[in-house]
């Protein structure tokens, strides 16, 4: 009887914090798989504009997983029709592998909001949940009251510590803009994105006046993020003022 990790997102895209995360869950759950598995249509989250298509991610995907041999690429929801839940994946999971203990890995977040997913009790009768962590103040104490509650309905639940690589995707969009993501995106992805010409990476974002760059920062922000960011160049500009330093450097700087 094999143990096959379930580990989905939108990897969009995918980068070394997936991977890392990836290796740390097979490591610590003796998994004898992980199945990678791009998100197709998410009925909570929508891709922002531009994003590559399902497939486009998918092929990203089954590049990041060459690190390790035991990450699988998996298209199962990419080929499902509609929005896509949790439990359908692992209901389908389950009737290929009906011998095998399936783990759904997620965030500590994701535990916590657990109860209000679609159908979370055939989610428990057909997997195990998985949780990464972080260890940050409060962490582990959210989680062993929720992983309590839900051990009483029947769930099996264990944790797994992540090592922190300080990124998001939503972060790896803005440096690819700036074509400064290198570090942070899986062998081959890079070059991927770059013959692809994804996430901007056609364009030439050096150099831009100061009204050009604003109005390209502020279109990789989330709404409620602009306020901040233009406070912070507001911010370093009046700082340079004060100690007689460059304040359209200053202000640059802020913005970035």
């Amino acid at each position: 009887m094999a143990r096959i990790g379930i580990y989905g997102g939108t990897f969009n895209p995918p980068h070394t914090g997936h991977i890392s995360a990836a290796i740390a869950a097979v490591d610590a759950l003796r998994l004898d798989k992980l199945l990678m598995i791009p998100t197709g249509v998410s009925p909570h989250k929508q891709l922002p504009a531009g994003s590559p298509t399902s497939r486009q991610r998918l092929e990203m995907v089954t590049l990041a997983a060459q690190a390790d041999p035991r990450i699988i690429p998996c298209d199962i929801e990419i080929r499902r029709e509609g929005p896509s839940y949790t439990y359908q994946t692992v209901l389908q999971l389950k009737e290929r592998y009906p011998a095998d203990t399936l783990i759904l890995l997620m965030g500590t977040d994701m535990l916590l909001s657990f109860d209000s997913w679609r159908q979370p009790e055939t989610i428990l009768q057909n997997a195990a949940l998985g949780v990464f962590y972080r260890g940050e103040p409060g962490e582990l104490e959210a989680i062993e009251n929720k992983k309590q509650a839900l051990e009483r309905v029947g769930a099996q639940i264990f944790l797994v510590k992540n090592p922190v690589i300080p990124i998001s995707s939503t972060q790896l969009r803005r440096m690819l803009v700036f074509r400064c993501a290198g570090p942070f995106l899986p062998e081959g992805v890079g070059e991927y994105i770059a013959k692809s010409r994804l996430y901007g990476a056609e364009n030439d974002m050096r150099g831009l006046s100061m009204e050009r760059l604003e109005e390209e920062t502020v279109k990789l922000l989330k709404p409620q993020r602009v306020a901040h960011v233009l406070g912070c160049r507001d911010t370093a500009v009046a700082l340079a003022r004060h100690w007689g330093a460059d304040e359209t450097d200053a202000a640059r700087a802020g913005l970035l």
